[in-house]
């Protein structure tokens, strides 16, 4: 097939249907993340995962999941009891830190052998913003710790077990959404920390994962007065260029957080793709809107 086009597509349903079918085989995107509406039952998921990569002839196919942990594990829960938030393993952590580095690491390896049998490919996980009082609690016990040592410890740990499965991580959400006072996914932050008090939530992105294992990133839809008063991060190339890949140093494939979330409302679809691609980011995530809202997106390609 013809090299993939950089976007990052949602299902509407829990089967492909011919209209889905018939544009994705024609844009052929990078890549699929499927949600609980999408999923099932494990007979089901593995159906799914291998129609997608059937569909576009890859079995390398990027399929992604958000499978954190706690609140955000899109798996359904009537077979799968999903593992326990973050912060339990920050607590553990606190606790006794190799205690805190084991259990989350086997965590990573059983939420990866999970992920795995059922056709995945790409975990939205580890979530390293921090926790931060009187932030808002869209974040809340997501985040391992308040401390960026803790949380790029466990979140190195929990890459390292994603990775003992065959998972690629995709760490979360750069340069951090903890200081946030609000949901992204329903208005756009704005962040006024200045540039130094921002520096330790830079820091918890920091983590170094194993030779040779791909780590992914993900955009935050917030704007950080410090650096760009104008646009968010997902849209900003100071924030991108300087911050992400300088001042991180993150290396990896970057790509948007859902471009549909409200918090980008005042631009249209095919101006938040160009936007987002623009200011650096690798791919584009549009994970909902259906392919009425898909096909402006993809006005907005290069």
């Amino acid at each position: 097939m013809t090299t993939s086009c950089p976007l990052i597509f949602g299902l509407e349903g829990p089967q492909i249907t011919p209209k889905e079918r018939a544009f994705f085989t024609q844009v052929n995107p990078f890549g699929f993340i499927l949600y609980r509406w999408n999923l099932v039952d494990p007979k089901q998921i593995r159906t799914i995962t291998r129609d997608l990569k059937d569909m576009m002839e890859r079995e390398d196919l990027p399929i992604l999941i958000d499978a954190e942990g706690g609140r955000v594990f899109r798996l359904p829960e009537d077979f799968y009891d999903g593992p326990p938030p973050a912060a339990f393993f920050g607590t553990l952590y606190d606790r006794d830190p190799e205690e805190g580095l084991a259990a989350c690491e086997d965590n990573g390896r059983a939420i990866g052998q999970t992920l795995k049998n059922l056709g995945f490919t790409v975990n939205c996980a580890p979530l390293l913003d921090l926790q931060v009082r009187g932030a808002h609690t869209i974040i809340g016990d997501r985040s391992f710790s308040e401390n960026p040592k803790t949380v790029r410890a466990l979140g190195e740990a929990l890459i390292r077990g994603l990775h003992d499965r065959g998972i690629t991580p995709v760490i979360k959400h750069l340069p951090g959404h903890g200081p946030s006072e609000q949901d992204s996914h329903e208005t756009l932050p704005r962040v006024s920390l200045s540039r130094a008090d921002l520096e330790s939530h830079f820091q918890a992105f920091q983590v170094r994962a194993p030779k040779g294992a791909p780590v992914w990133g993900m955009t935050a839809h917030i704007v950080y007065e410090a650096i760009d008063p104008s646009l968010p991060a997902t849209f900003s190339k100071p924030v991108i260029e300087t911050i992400i890949r300088k001042t991180i140093g993150f290396e990896g494939n970057l790509l948007s957080d859902d471009l549909y979330m409200d918090a980008l409302k005042n631009w249209t679809p095919a101006e938040r793709v160009r936007l987002t691609l623009d200011a650096g980011c690798d791919i584009a995530l549009y994970a909902r809107g259906g392919i009425d809202v898909y096909e402006k997106a993809i006005q907005g390609l290069p």
